[in-house]
């Protein structure tokens, strides 16, 4: 139960349902954890939703009990999570110039090799992407969204930041001049999402591209 609380927990966040994510969280830390990882990851998902709604100061409290489990596992293992989490606190914040220092050290330290399930290097990449974005990098953000968009199995644990990764690439490969990617990347992102409920506005764009990108038939 524990886990599936916190994928909800991710899911919600994704779609900015933060009280539902904050409320999947807290759950989770109700239930009879008696692993010391997961109760990390369940504090972590509650600081983090706890940012996004403003209230700094409850989001300390689980700040520390995150902070207090790395302490306990080897630094190599830890210090990726660590920058990954200060990383995603400070975009939360809005603080890009912090967001990208510490998501650029948990991406050195979290390279996307192997075919671990392990979600962290592709949302270090999608936070990554998404804070290239706001600087205004385009070659920074596709190089990110590339990663996340070619991850391999794991991609199935971060399926919203997969999919939107999509939608943002796109248009990037679009401007360079790769209209066949871009017209490839609209297709399989309206392949999830056009008949779904989320992000319509997106989809909508998204598909007004796709037809302007497809060959028109010969006269």
């Amino acid at each position: 139960r524990v886990g599936a609380r916190l994928f909800r927990a991710r899911l919600a966040a994704d779609l900015g349902r933060h009280q539902e994510a904050l409320a999947e969280a807290e759950g989770a830390l109700r239930e009879k954890v008696k692993e010391p990882k997961l109760l990390a990851e369940g504090h972590a998902a509650r600081a983090l939703s706890l940012t996004r709604l403003g209230r700094k100061a409850e989001a300390e409290e689980s700040l520390e009990k995150v902070d207090a489990f790395l302490a306990t596992i080897p630094r190599p293992l830890a210090e990726p999570k660590r920058m990954h989490l200060e990383g995603e606190i400070a975009l939360a914040r809005g603080d890009h110039a912090a967001a990208r220092a510490a998501l650029e050290k948990a991406a050195r330290l979290a390279p996307m090799i192997g075919i671990r399930m392990d979600a962290g290097p592709i949302e270090i990449r999608y936070a990554l992407a998404r804070t290239a974005l706001e600087q205004d990098e385009p070659e920074t953000a596709r190089e990110h969204l590339r990663a996340v968009v070619d991850a391999g199995p794991a991609r199935v644990m971060t399926p919203v930041p997969y999919v939107r990764s999509l939608a943002l690439l796109a248009p990037l490969e679009e401007k360079a001049g790769k209209a066949a990617d871009a017209r490839e990347l609209y297709e399989r992102y309206l392949g999830y999402w056009k008949d779904g409920q989320i992000d319509r506005a997106e989809v909508a764009r998204a598909g007004q591209r796709l037809a302007a990108l497809r060959p028109r038939p010969a006269a």
